[in-house]
């Protein structure tokens, strides 16, 4: 219930503060995006825009880049979105030969306390594959709908 009423108190805060930003530094147009991702070489792209825990990919310059939405860090379980989280990344490698694995940690709607959620890697190919799967933890899932811009 205190828990509860924290992430409620903070959410609200959060909600508060971004009504009070102009609407032009919270819109995110792709085309930018995808244009800055060319111009600064970059290999993998994590937003907290949505709070929603999400995959998509888009074609980088060498290679697919993966696209991370990460959920809230204050999120209640058994909210609308998912319950609170956070993503700990291990980035290793070169530019063109890296290797990225996502471990993500998080309250469970059946669990109590913090726990694993999932551990895979993201692969350059485009693919999300379990790396390492917990007891504890959902199996990684590819997203439902990929974006692949030429």
């Amino acid at each position: 219930k205190v828990r509860r009423t924290i992430a409620d108190n903070l959410r609200d805060r959060s909600q508060e503060a971004i009504a009070e930003k102009p609407p032009e530094i919270m819109d995110v147009n792709q085309q930018t995006v995808e244009a800055k991702m060319r111009e600064y070489g970059v290999h993998v792209l994590l937003h907290g825009h949505t709070h929603l825990d999400t995959l998509h990919w888009l074609k980088g310059p060498q290679g697919m880049v993966p696209v991370v939405g990460v959920p809230s860090a204050s999120q209640s379980p058994g909210a609308d979105k998912p319950a609170a989280r956070y993503n700990l990344f291990e980035i290793e490698g070169e530019p063109g030969a890296w290797s990225l694995t996502q471990r993500e940690r998080g309250l469970h709607d059946t669990l109590s306390g913090i726990g694993w959620v999932r551990e895979r890697d993201l692969l350059n190919d485009g693919r999300a594959v379990d790396a390492r799967p917990r007891s504890d933890a959902r199996p990684a899932q590819e997203p439902v709908e990929a974006i692949v811009e030429d």
